[in-house]
């Protein structure tokens, strides 16, 4: 090989050793950091011939504004306001041909002592808004027409469709001789059980 050639050869081997050796002193590509979070699932896996259709689950029933002249015949009285309607949903029912039964248990602190009204503004916040006394919140189950008593099961209802809709309605009424007015919110809970 000619002395030309050599160092063709001898340079483009230098320049190729120089190439990797420059490509090893280039800086990484800097890093930004990570970012993380969670995903949380929720939900059941029941065994249950129903389901309770999600806008069920937490319900709200706008009783509106009643005057407390409504009360003026004392404890016991609604007035002339009637029960305003909510219903629970249950759906893809389990329908057999003995079928299975439904009932429904409302839960709350009671504002008299048979528990048949809910207490208004147990525990709520209100805001320093002045609370109204002397009345509770009457749940009435529709299909009888008789006040919920508080922590006991109502009527059982035949599941005998595949969406069964369990009608309510819920009124004020005085637990003392005098109401006065405020702020009358109630939370009940509800738990529907099966046989």
């Amino acid at each position: 090989m000619s002395f030309k050639k050599s160092l063709i050869v001898l340079g483009l081997s230098a320049l190729a050793f120089s190439s990797v050796s420059m490509a090893e002193d280039v800086p990484a590509t800097p890093s930004f950091g990570v970012s993380s979070g969670t995903v949380d699932f929720v939900g059941n896996i029941v065994n249950t011939p129903c389901a309770i259709t999600a806008t069920n689950q937490n319900l709200k029933v706008n009783l509106g504004n009643v005057k407390a002249s409504e009360f003026a015949a004392g404890k016991g009285s609604v007035g002339d306001q009637a029960a305003v309607p909510f219903t629970i949903v249950l759906s893809n029912c389990t329908v057999l041909p003995d079928p299975y039964k439904a009932t429904v248990t409302f839960g709350g602190l009671g504002a008299d002592t048979g528990k048949t009204a809910l207490a208004v503004n147990a525990g709520q916040d209100t805001s320093g808004q002045p609370v109204a006394t002397g009345v509770g919140i009457q749940i009435v189950d529709n299909s009888t027409t008789n006040p919920v008593v508080l922590d006991t099961a109502g009527s059982a209802v035949a599941i005998t469709q595949t969406e069964m809709h369990l009608n309510y309605g819920a009124k004020y009424i005085s637990v003392a001789d005098t109401v006065t007015a405020g702020v009358a919110n109630g939370h009940a809970d509800f738990t529907v059980s099966y046989e």
